[in-house]
């Protein structure tokens, strides 16, 4: 009985190859300078005219009702792919995954400690450096690999022989960025009139308040760097969950610099 089992397993497996040429998935169209559909002759010969890589760090993770899981990993890669397209550089996905555990309560989310990412790309990294690429654009694709991004990008400057940049930062003096002032936002519609009130109520007590109005990109900058004494600063969540309130706006992990904690606030209890 067990031979005649692993001879039906046999059977199955040697059928198999021929049962994938009926496939009804719709066929690969090959993306030029996309690592995963290129032979190893392409990537040798895209190293004599180029030694970039655009690695996207992304996440599977909910995105309501309507969007796929693999939003961020999906928004990254084809950004990604849409530069391949106009300059020589190679397009390396190496990671679904990032770090999302405010969304573990919503079937589908897998996340990652952000030491084990860090390690997966620094060490995708060292094997592309070891081939000969030596310049790494990191494009971020999800908020919460913010951190983890600039460290991913340290890393890869002090540990191997590349150069890193974090693609987001130095695109960011070339964005066309609105100011603060025209720019509310869904979670304040009206900052100027709510700072304008703090500055009222402090006064009161006592405290002289200078309100300071950047460019709204600049702003950003500084803020999530700490450059600040006072700000208002908001969250859009994307779902019912506290949690994806309370980790992103005050969770000492978001306390890293550029952080979204901007109140740089550190409770072990509020983390456990």
């Amino acid at each position: 009985m067990k031979r005649l089992a692993l001879l039906l397993i046999i059977a199955a497996s040697v059928a198999q190859p021929l049962a994938a040429q009926n496939t009804t998935l719709p066929p690969i169209e090959k993306v030029k300078n996309y690592l995963p559909h290129m032979t190893r002759p392409d990537v040798e010969s895209l190293l004599t005219r180029s030694d970039m890589v655009i690695i996207p760090v992304a996440s599977l993770e909910q995105h309501g009702t309507h969007l796929p899981i693999g939003t961020d990993y999906l928004n990254g890669v084809e950004r990604a792919k849409l530069v391949a397209q106009r300059v020589d550089v190679l397009v390396a996905p190496i990671l679904l995954p990032g770090q999302s555990p405010y969304h573990m309560e919503f079937a589908g989310t897998v996340t990652l400690p952000s030491s084990l990412i860090q390690e997966v790309y620094v060490e995708a990294a060292k094997s592309l450096t070891r081939h000969g690429f030596k310049r790494f654009l990191i494009l971020n694709a999800h908020g919460g690999n913010r951190a983890i991004t600039t460290f991913i990008v340290d890393r890869i400057n002090q540990e191997t022989g590349g150069i890193a940049v974090d693609l987001g930062a130095v695109l960011g003096p070339f964005t066309d960025r609105e100011p603060a002032r025209a720019l509310p936002r869904p979670y304040m519609p009206q900052p100027e009139k709510i700072a304008q009130a703090l500055q009222a109520d402090l006064e009161k007590v006592g405290i002289r308040v200078r309100i300071v109005n950047w460019e709204w990109g600049t702003y950003l900058d500084k803020v999530f760097d700490g450059q600040h004494q006072m700000a208002l600063l908001g969250w859009t969540g994307d779902n019912g969950d506290p949690d994806n309130f309370l980790y992103v706006l005050l969770d000492k992990t978001a306390a890293v610099k550029p952080a979204q904690n901007i109140a740089f606030y550190k409770s072990d209890e509020l983390h456990e």
